[in-house]
């Protein structure tokens, strides 16, 4: 059975897209608290996801507003990674070159470990906050199920047609119960723009990150800043 992964099916994220150092909050590492609660895909498809709930809420608030203040104070940085493919060589370049030393919106003396993953979410969901749209050459469309090969392509896909869902979702914080919840809420629909076949396990906050992304490179209207 294929796997639906960040960078594409069938094929894990290269080493180089795990990069870390990102200085956030000391000593914590994501990635060990994850729960066992799960959302399932609709039972008439075939294939299998698991959503996992992390429990890392106070982390997540803190890489958001992270996130908001990048892209606020960085944007043309913010999108250089935005440009670049999910879980891409590229992408673990650009990353090393923006966070390679001091690093804006960041308190001195603190630090977390954070995949990429993680840290281009919370940058791409800074961008669509703070509004002012983006590039031309950063607007991609939604594709076909036919043509969906990773998660990002699987999100906007799903967003194109679910705005308000995704808003919903985008309205809780990051890492949350309340979040995990609506995560799960929206698997049923966004399982059809999943190819048949293709198990899947995802935190809910990946999920989360990439419709952020999504609804920014589609061009949807923004959500409230928040602090």
């Amino acid at each position: 059975m294929p796997k639906l992964t960040l960078d594409g099916i069938g094929a894990e994220a290269p080493q180089g897209a795990a990069v870390r150092g990102l200085a956030i909050i000391a000593g914590l590492c994501l990635g060990l608290a994850a729960s066992p609660a799960a959302a399932q895909l609709a039972p008439s498809r075939s294939g299998s996801s698991t959503v996992t709930y992390m429990g890392a809420e106070e982390a997540m608030s803190e890489l958001s507003r992270f996130g908001r203040c990048y892209a606020r104070e960085r944007r043309n940085d913010a999108h250089s990674l935005i440009a670049t493919r999910p879980s891409s060589r590229e992408e673990a370049e650009v990353y090393r070159r923006l966070f390679n030393g001091s690093v804006s919106c960041i308190a001195p003396g603190t630090s977390l470990r954070m995949p990429v993953a993680y840290v281009r979410g919370a940058i791409a969901e800074g961008l669509h906050r703070v509004g002012n749209g983006i590039p031309d050459t950063l607007r991609q469309t939604a594709p076909a199920l036919a043509e969906v090969r990773n998660l990002s392509d699987a999100a906007r896909c799903y967003a194109a047609t679910h705005q308000n869902e995704v808003r919903a979702l985008l309205g809780t914080a990051a890492g949350s119960r309340q979040e995990f919840q609506a995560v799960s809420a929206l698997m049923p629909a966004l399982s059809a723009c999943i190819p048949a076949g293709a198990a899947t396990q995802f935190d809910a906050t990946v999920i989360r990150f990439r419709l952020a992304e999504a609804q920014l490179r589609l061009g949807a209207p923004g959500v409230s800043s928040g602090n």
